[in-house]
């Protein structure tokens, strides 16, 4: 049973495309939260404080990671290649990328991710790249595109990143 409000992580650089994919997730009724990373430092260092330490409550453990493969910093590969040597806590990757290599695509599953997505150029595609990474962790049928759990507070549709505390 999926969560009843589940958080993707979305790791990429384009405002563009973050803003697309906040998108994609209202037409598809995604009532869980959405939190960006804008590189894969900002994702490392949130998964590294997902982890609890005995008496501190940790961050919510995202339910899905959708990661760029080109990034500044820390690209997609770097990250990939750290969740595969179990230095960060554990989540379904599903790789969100412009690339259409089908070596990048073996490489990536070789490495551990779920999926490998390509972008698409319309918001139409960009909605079935999301309903497709959706359903690949149980968060949405894969034949209705609608999601499987109760919509939350209005408020919660969205978290940015910088929102997080910053001792957690």
């Amino acid at each position: 049973m999926p969560p009843s409000h589940p958080l993707i992580l979305i790791a990429d650089d384009d405002e563009d495309d973050r803003y697309l994919v906040e998108i994609a997730a209202k037409r598809l009724s995604f009532h869980g939260h959405l939190l960006f990373a804008k590189d894969g430092t900002e994702l490392t260092d949130y998964l590294c404080r997902c982890r609890t330490n005995g008496t501190a409550a940790a961050l919510p453990v995202p339910d899905l990671i959708l990661l760029d493969l080109n990034m500044p910093c820390k690209n997609g590969w770097d990250v990939l290649k750290e969740m595969g040597q179990g230095a960060l806590i554990p989540v379904p990757v599903v790789i969100w990328t412009t690339s259409a290599d089908q070596k990048d695509r073996e490489e990536c599953l070789r490495l551990g991710a779920r999926d490998f997505v390509t972008k698409r150029t319309t918001l139409d595609g960009l909605v079935g790249c999301l309903k497709r990474a959706l359903a690949i962790v149980g968060l949405a049928s894969s034949k209705s595109g609608e999601t499987q759990h109760p919509k939350p507070q209005a408020s919660e549709t969205t978290v940015p990143l910088n929102a997080c505390p910053a001792g957690a």
